[in-house]
């Protein structure tokens, strides 16, 4: 087919290759999208268990730094104590794991949730004690995270 020098348009091949160009760079900048949107949320899910971990870690050593004794933690494979101390009105302190979740005494609210593991106690001199505490934590999806942090019980008898 000739072309007279009047006709103006394109041809089937150049349309054809428009397009396909045009569908890769749509393509790509779908899949770079997909791929941002997964990343921020799973950063977002990270961040907010770190956060949990480190308000319950906080509201610990809040309450630790004026504890009068501290016992041994009996910490096993499914959860347990984690810590228990007695407070400055002589009352039991008691953090524990139970299906995943840090709580406080018994039958109360969870401090935070996803708790994955917990290490307590680290305590070599027996007077003052600085008390290391480790929380990890896990989201749905996500690695394990920790928090750390070590607290000065100043007031052991």
């Amino acid at each position: 087919m000739r072309r007279s020098l009047g006709e103006k348009g394109l041809t089937l091949v150049e349309a054809l290759a428009a397009a396909t160009l045009m569908s890769l760079i749509i393509i790509g900048s779908l899949l770079l999208y997909e791929r941002g949107v997964r990343t921020w949320s799973w950063t977002e899910q990270e961040a907010e268990v770190v956060d949990n971990l480190r308000i319950a870690v906080d509201k610990i050593v809040y309450e630790l730094r004026g504890a009068t004794d501290i016992m041994n933690p009996e910490v096993g494979p499914s959860g347990g104590t984690l810590l228990e101390f007695k407070d400055a009105s002589e009352a039991t302190v008691k953090y524990y794991l139970h299906n995943k979740a840090l709580r406080r005494n018994e039958n109360n609210q969870p401090v935070t949730t996803e708790v994955v593991a917990a290490v307590y106690f680290s305590r070599d001199a027996p007077r003052p004690a600085l008390v290391r505490i480790e929380l990890w934590g896990k989201g749905q999806g996500t690695h394990e995270v920790s928090v750390r942090t070590m607290a000065y019980a100043a007031n052991l008898q």
